[in-house]
């Protein structure tokens, strides 16, 4: 959805946030090897489920995932498919390992102006 801003078109599109409950305490339990193999596994599978849900995946930090939907393409659905993309991370990260188990996910629909530079979705 486009809005206007002192005459530029800014764009609405579902920013999504998620973290794993508890993760300090977790990586303290295993060594740095494991762990970024259970990292890894999961934003894998986090990743799939970004292509399925028509999100992009801005970033990665830590334990953290960003992915925004209706952007760069916009999509009169980004909020639905957001939803869904939350849904189903909860129970991909259920089945991953028994002590990385809990996830929070936070979404929100803001409007965007359009980058000035070279890069773009940081």
């Amino acid at each position: 959805m486009l809005f206007s801003l002192f005459g530029h078109l800014k764009l609405a599109l579902c920013i999504l946030y998620a973290d794993i409950v508890g993760f300090t305490a977790i990586s303290s339990t295993y060594s740095a090897q494991e762990l970024v193999k259970i990292l890894n596994e999961l934003f894998a599978r986090f990743d799939k489920l970004a292509e399925k849900y028509q999100q992009l995946r801005i970033k990665i930090l830590g334990d953290c995932y960003y992915c925004i939907s209706g952007a760069p393409r916009e999509r009169p659905d980004h909020a639905a498919l957001c939803v869904h993309m939350g849904l189903s991370m909860v129970k991909a990260i259920k089945s991953l390992n028994e002590s990385v188990n809990s996830i929070r996910i936070f979404t929100m629909v803001k409007p965007i102006m359009p980058f000035y530079g070279k890069s773009k979705y940081e």
